[in-house]
């Protein structure tokens, strides 16, 4: 790591390095964990004068040599939970560029169900129940200036839940009593995969080659070939939501019979799961960027937080009809919203502590940039 850093601080110094750093794994990330936020990588692809960088930086191909797509996951330093979306169930869909504090309204009323939202927060895909997939491009710096351009894709299906990796490139959306079907163009074109069943939740790793999704009264089905094939697990349960790591190694799935239900935890891509022995009326559950952090719901109820991978379960906030929840990279961004005329609410400090945002209304999601 340190070689590779060297390297990069050697190039923004507009300094000679031999050959190109082993940078296979390296984002700039890494570099702004390094230097600060005051250079990137675009400053050393512009800067460079060795032949093995091109001396123009282009951000759709990190220019034509070879050895330049060596870095991956170009990324502004844009942090985690900064930009969200909430859908309301026939209402509009709203956005946020101040991590939850304040919302503006977008698109035409619709009976939205789901939202999705890249790492930079500049794609964004919406569901319609009964309806379509609409994906959205557009994109600023305030929550005045994205989202404002929509564009309807596939066909009219009861489209239920959303979600698309890190650079929105790879999406995926599962149908009720329909298919899964994936996107590997961001959304505008749609390829249908599994069998058909009551699908109603799904989750992918920021990479696109994990995916998970549960049936309501049916199994877990894993996917480790971008949504290709797919591999059932566990009994039949009503299961309610899902939820995975960066990586897609930790997993969680909550489901809800007549008389309650239990969290299930995988620490290994969705291999083998162990059930939590706390038994609520879930209705949903999301996963931090390392597994570390995780946020359950409970309908009506309270909020549930662990930060030791789910391990260990503490309760928050008041009983009320929450319905979904959404959390950044690190855990410590969240925003759950409330059904039935309920509001937005939002957290800082990792689900400890919550906010009252927004108005009262038939909130149906939220989705958070990770």
């Amino acid at each position: 790591m340190r070689s590779r850093i060297l390297a990069i601080l050697l190039l923004v110094s507009n300094l000679t390095w031999a050959q190109v750093p082993d940078t296979e794994n390296f984002s700039l990330q890494d570099v702004i964990n390094e230097i600060g936020t005051g250079n990137s990588l675009r400053d050393a692809f512009q800067n460079a004068n060795q032949n093995n960088f091109n001396s123009t930086y282009n951000s759709t191909t990190y220019a034509p040599d070879s050895s330049l797509l060596r870095f991956r996951d170009y990324k502004e330093n844009i942090e985690s939970g900064k930009y969200q979306i909430a859908a309301i169930w026939n209402g509009k869909l709203y956005a946020s560029s101040d991590f939850g504090d304040t919302w503006i309204a977008k698109e035409n009323s619709r009976q939205w169900r789901d939202v999705a939202i890249s790492r930079d927060g500049k794609y964004r895909t919406a569901v319609v129940q009964g309806g379509h997939i609409y994906t959205s491009e557009d994109f600023g710096s305030t929550a005045d200036d994205f989202a404002n351009v929509w564009t309807q894709r596939e066909s009219v299906r009861d489209w239920f839940r959303v979600v698309m990796s890190s650079d929105g490139e790879k999406q995926a959306a599962v149908v009720k009593n329909g298919y899964i079907y994936v996107s590997s163009n961001k959304g505008v074109t749609w390829e249908q995969k599994a069998t058909s069943q009551n699908w109603y939740g799904i989750s992918m790793s920021n990479d696109g080659k994990y995916i998970s999704a549960v049936e309501y009264s049916g199994k877990i089905h894993v996917s480790s070939d971008f949504g290709d094939t797919w591999t059932a697990k566990l009994s039949n349960k009503r299961w309610y939501g899902i939820s995975m790591s960066n990586d897609g190694k930790y997993q969680a799935a909550v489901h809800k019979e007549p008389g309650g239900g239990y969290i299930y935890i995988s620490n290994n891509y969705g291999e083998n799961w162990t059930k939590k022995n706390l038994l609520k009326n879930w209705t949903n559950i999301e996963v931090g960027g390392t597994g570390q952090y995780m946020t359950a719901l409970v309908r009506p109820g309270q909020i549930y937080i662990s930060s030791d991978f789910g391990n260990n379960w503490t309760a928050k906030q008041s009983n009320r009809q929450w319905v979904n929840n959404a959390i950044s990279e690190n855990g410590k961004y969240q925003t759950a919203v409330v059904y039935y005329g309920g509001k937005i609410y939002t957290s800082k400090n990792f689900g400890n502590n919550w906010t009252e945002r927004a108005f009262g209304a038939y909130w149906a999601n939220v989705a958070i940039n990770r």
